[in-house]
């Protein structure tokens, strides 16, 4: 019997003194032997392996990461169960970068089966589904899962809202279709089939849909009227008009398209302005550099952000929203270059932060090109993204001390941790909370939000100091 199972603080010596490159091979060699699941919790075990874990991804060792979540699948499915939104979450951007869609579909299946145990990771995973333009997965996932987010007393009450809203807009994608093969909508039948999921379902609601999607919009007085009056209808019109102008010119679906919208509202609505600059498109829809600064900042930096995705969908959506809004003279050119030029200083940044991890917010390149960038520009781009994935950096062959925040240390923080810090995404109007970022050296000349927050993107082990004290009898909580 190794050494593993007779006496593991021995093997946790070893384990601690030797390089990461043997620590993998230690953690390979154990995991292939059967482990039951009160010795692994009584030992602490997963926290070791999560450890490791992160530094396989933060290494961008998709290889070595595939392979350890093979074993666990196959010789220790009770631990991996345990610990599953942590590995599916990283397989779903695996297979969706490689087009592997049916692959995606598998490794939603314990999502679906247990929800609010990956309830953090599902909507990250969700967000990418909907980015990657997957309609028909992302639909099951939120059709399946909306009843059992909705009853459950852990989950911050609201949650299965953001459900709700993939199987509406489809719902409302399906009826655009029909109308524009002129076929005939039951707008009764439609209505109670999305009330299921949230949706107000009244004559003049039904009304309201079949105007947005049948009806050119027309940016007079009347429209201008209306939106210092009634933005939110103004705004549910400018989403449709949105979803059916990416559906005719990048033969994009509503599911994706209403994900990048709502990037730009979420954003947009958080902000702190004066009653009357709302009131009018110009004001409303005039953005800040610093401002998108700090939101972008906010989205993927500190340990509990899960939101890195909503971060890049935002920066490259933008130049798709703005295109669209300028188009229908909902702006003018003044707004429209000053938002492009924002987006334009920022992306750079972003990529620099996240030179190895590219590879996993490749959907911006799965959108055809929007009109504002160059084709040689966003060619590059793509290539630049989808070569990331074999930009990884090799275990050390020696023992290292490395201190890192681990990735999954935020989504096992923010299930004790108080619910609005935790999950932003269920109360839209909360104010964001800024990153919690340790300092440990003196200050320096400041730097933007985002460069900051970029800083923190995954370090290679020799930019690492010491790593955390393993806690004892904590299990895989």
């Amino acid at each position: 019997m190794s050494l593993f199972l007779t006496d593991f603080e021995q093997w946790y010596d070893a384990y601690e003194a030797a390089s990461p490159s043997q620590q993998y091979a230690l953690i390979q060699a154990a995991i292939a032997q059967p482990i039951a699941v009160e010795y692994a919790e009584e030992n602490d075990f997963g926290t070791i392996l999560l450890e490791l874990w992160d530094l396989l991804v933060s290494h961008n060792l998709a290889k070595e990461a595939l392979a350890l979540i093979a074993t666990l699948q196959q010789r220790q499915p009770d631990l991996y169960q345990r610990e599953f939104q942590y590995f599916a979450d990283f397989l779903i951007r695996y297979h969706l970068f490689h087009h592997q869609v049916d692959s995606v579909k598998d490794n939603l299946a314990q999502f679906k089966a247990n929800p609010i145990q990956g309830i953090d990771q599902l909507f990250a995973v969700l967000d990418n589904l909907r980015f990657y333009g997957v309609a028909e997965p992302s639909i099951d996932l939120c059709k399946t899962v909306y009843r059992p987010v909705q009853s459950s007393n852990k989950v911050i009450g609201g949650a299965e809202i953001e459900l709700g809203s993939v199987v509406i807009i489809d719902l409302f994608d399906q009826a655009y279709r029909r109308l524009k093969q002129g076929e005939p909508v039951d707008w009764e039948a439609f209505g109670a089939e999305a009330s299921e999921y949230g949706f107000e379902n009244d004559a003049s609601m039904r009304a309201e849909i079949e105007h947005n999607l049948t009806v050119p919009i027309q940016v007079d007085a009347a429209f201008l009227k209306q939106f210092s009056q009634k933005r939110g209808s103004c705004l549910r019109q400018l989403m449709l008009g949105f979803c059916r102008s990416m559906d005719e010119q990048q033969q994009m679906s509503f599911v994706c398209s209403q994900a990048i919208w709502e990037t730009l509202i979420e954003f947009l609505e958080q902000r702190d302005l004066p009653k009357k600059q709302l009131t009018q498109p110009a004001g409303y829809f005039g953005i800040d550099q610093a401002a998108l600064d700090g939101y972008v900042a906010r989205k993927i930096g500190g340990f509990l952000s899960l939101q890195q995705s909503k971060g890049f969908a935002i920066l490259w959506g933008i130049p798709y929203l703005y295109d669209f809004l300028y188009d229908l003279q909902v702006i003018e050119e003044r707004i429209y270059q000053k938002v492009i030029a924002a987006t334009r200083a920022l992306k750079p940044q972003l990529i620099k932060g996240f030179q190895t991890q590219l590879w996993q917010y490749d959907f911006v390149h799965r959108w055809q090109k929007p009109d504002s960038i160059p084709e040689a520009e966003f060619l590059a781009e793509a290539e630049q993204f989808a070569a990331s994935l074999e930009q990884s950096e090799p275990l050390s062959d020696r023992p290292v001390d490395r201190f890192a925040f681990p990735s999954w240390l935020g989504s096992l923080g923010a299930k004790n941790l108080n619910p609005d810090i935790a999950r932003d995404r269920v109360e839209p109007n909360a104010q964001p909370t800024p990153a919690v970022i340790p300092t440990w050296e003196p200050a320096k000349p400041r730097k933007s939000p985002l460069q900051e927050a970029s800083d923190l993107a995954p370090k290679k082990p020799s930019q690492q100091s010491q790593q955390p004290e393993r806690k004892k009898k904590k299990g895989f909580r």
